[in-house]
């Protein structure tokens, strides 16, 4: 076995390597967690992708502001009871990307269903996790 070998075959890997990771972006299978109870406006919905965006978006929104005010109002009247303000600074910093996140897996969730060409889903997914990051 000589030098160029040792490369190819390390090549060779790397390439499945990078195969596998490209298999790993996000993917949603919707219907295995999806409560039977809302099967059916899924289905409806997924076949009008336009349509489902926003729906998601809303939702999300709504879930996000109730996150909030959970934060808000519940967790930050117990930390209000201990001495130290640490706690009720990281309440505070948990607080603001609770909205943004909840919307960004709605559009990520979205974005799975929309039957979008495989570059054009990955730079979606990939730009939506950016975001996600950035938010955090």
């Amino acid at each position: 076995m000589d030098g160029t070998e040792v490369i190819n075959a390390g090549g060779t890997a790397a390439a499945e390597t990078a195969a596998e990771q490209s298999s790993l972006i996000f993917e949603a299978d919707i219907d295995a967690w999806l409560p039977d109870s809302l099967e059916p406006a899924w289905q409806f919905l997924s076949a009008y992708p336009v349509v489902l965006l926003p729906v998601l978006v809303l939702i999300a929104y709504m879930a996000g502001k109730a996150a909030q005010m959970v934060l808000t109002q519940g967790v930050q009247r117990l930390t209000s009871r201990t001495p130290t303000r640490f706690d009720d600074l990281l309440v505070k910093a948990i607080n603001r990307p609770v909205l943004p996140s909840m919307v960004i897996f709605a559009l990520l969730i979205g974005t799975a269903t929309l039957g979008l060409p495989e570059f054009l889903h990955n730079l979606t997914v990939r730009f939506l996790f950016t975001i996600l990051l950035y938010v955090w």
